[in-house]
C-alpha cells in the first residue's frame, strides 16, 4: 500500500502544479489587460458569469479570494513551516509586482489598496493551511499514557534485591 501513498502524493504535487501555472497566468492576465471588468472576458464560461459580476461589483475586494485560492496550491507543495512561509513571501512579492505592471497599462490604475487586500486573501490561506497541518499533526500524535498508579511485579516475577545496608 506504499506505493499508493507514493502513487497518490505525485498526483496531488502535479495537480498542485498545474494549478499555479494556470493561477500565475492568469493572475498576469488579469492584471494587464485593459479593463479590470470580468465581464468583458469573451471566453469566460457562462457558469462563471455570476462570479464575475459579484467580483466587478465588489471591485477590488476580488484580490482577497483570489490570491488566496492562488496561494492555496502553493502552500500545500511544502511540509515544512519555513518552507510555507518563504512561499507566502514570494506570492506578496508577486502580488505587488503585478499591481506595479498596472502603472505601464493606461486604461489600468495602481492602487495601494489591492496590494493590502491581495497579501489579506495570501495571508488568511496561510493561516487556514498552517491550522490544517497542525490538526493533522495533533491526531498524529500518539496518546499520552493515562495518569495512575504504576503497575506493580508481575506474578511470579522474582522480588526485588533488597538494598545493600552497611
Amino acid at each position: 500500500m506504499r506505493w499508493l501513498a507514493w502513487a497518490t502524493a505525485k498526483v496531488v504535487r502535479a495537480g498542485c502544479a498545474v494549478a499555479i501555472v494556470v493561477g500565475v497566468i492568469s493572475a498576469v492576465y488579469l492584471t494587464d489587460r485593459r479593463s479590470g471588468d470580468l465581464r468583458t472576458i469573451p471566453w469566460l464560461p457562462v457558469w462563471l458569469h455570476d462570479i464575475a459580476r459579484w467580483a466587478d461589483y465588489h471591485g477590488r475586494f476580488r484580490n482577497v479570494p483570489a490570491y488566496g485560492i492562488l496561494a492555496l496550491p502553493v502552500l500545500v507543495l511544502f511540509s515544512s513551516v519555513r518552507k510555507r512561509a518563504s512561499a507566502v513571501v514570494a506570492l506578496a512579492a508577486f502580488a505587488t509586482l503585478m499591481e506595479y505592471t498596472q502603472l505601464l497599462v493606461p486604461t489600468r490604475i495602481f492602487d495601494w489598496y489591492d496590494i493590502i487586500e491581495s497579501w489579506l486573501g495570501i495571508l488568511i490561506t496561510w493561516a487556514l493551511v498552517e491550522a490544517c497541518f497542525l490538526a493533522e499533526r495533533m491526531s498524529s500524535r500518539p496518546s499520552p499514557r493515562p495518569a495512575g498508579p504504576t503497575p506493580g511485579p508481575r506474578r511470579g516475577a522474582a522480588p526485588p534485591n533488597p538494598p545493600n545496608e552497611p
